[in-house]
């Protein structure tokens, strides 16, 4: 019952990491309009009618979303970055990064191992194999180095799985999860190693894919 609970989760947060709407504006209903008729400017839309492509950091910032495993708050955000990396035959794309404060529920507070708020950080990549051949690349096992000179590790279980095995031209989307005791604010520059890829006998096939960003 646990992992199931757990695979809701990691749902959940791949619907709303970078699409900055609170989980009230996503049930919101929005009529279809004509395609020939004229729209407003971006500069006069309402917040909740922007497109996810549409959205700014600043749009993000500050949404709140209650989430099976607790309270989100977004306190830092760096979205539709689209940022590409590579090693070997793989392609890496940092498309968000958001930075939170989670107020884990009582169901999750024993896995959490605290009932106190913390910072959970977000990191949503697209990860693709440009080879034919079957290779591998583990991003869902990435370490975060902060500013604050902490080594945070991936939490498996809660991370989207968008590591391991890429038989040929294949793409991965999702979210992997860090989290720590050290206030959001106090969080200004994050860096994401990645180990490099290998084949299918163990070869690697690069370098490992370092990727910073600076709030």
């Amino acid at each position: 019952m646990k992992n199931l609970k757990i695979l809701a989760t990691i749902a959940s947060l791949t619907l709303l990491v970078g699409c900055g709407k609170t989980e009230e504006k996503a049930n919101q209903k929005v009529e279809n309009t004509p395609a020939n008729t004229q729209t407003e400017t971006n500069k006069n839309r309402p917040k909740e009618e922007k497109s996810e492509s549409e959205l700014t950091s600043e749009d993000v910032i500050g949404e709140v979303s209650n989430l099976e495993m607790g309270k989100k708050v977004v306190k830092k955000a760096a979205i539709n970055l689209n940022e590409e990396y590579t090693s070997g035959p793989f392609k890496v794309t940092l498309n968000n990064i958001t930075i939170n404060e989670l107020t884990p529920s009582k169901e999750y507070q024993e896995y959490f191992g605290t009932s106190d708020t913390f910072t959970m950080i977000l990191v949503n990549l697209s990860v693709e194999n440009n080879s034919e051949e079957t290779n591998s690349i583990y991003p869902d096992q990435a370490s975060l180095v902060t500013n604050t000179k902490e080594q945070l590790e991936c939490d498996g279980m809660l991370s989207e799985s968008i590591g391991g095995e890429y038989i040929g031209k294949v793409v991965k989307t999702g979210s992997i999860l860090f989290y720590t005791t050290t206030k959001p604010e106090d969080i200004n520059n994050v860096k994401l190693v990645i180990n490099e890829p290998f084949d299918g006998d163990l070869n690697s096939l690069g370098e490992k894919i370092t990727i910073e960003h600076q709030f």
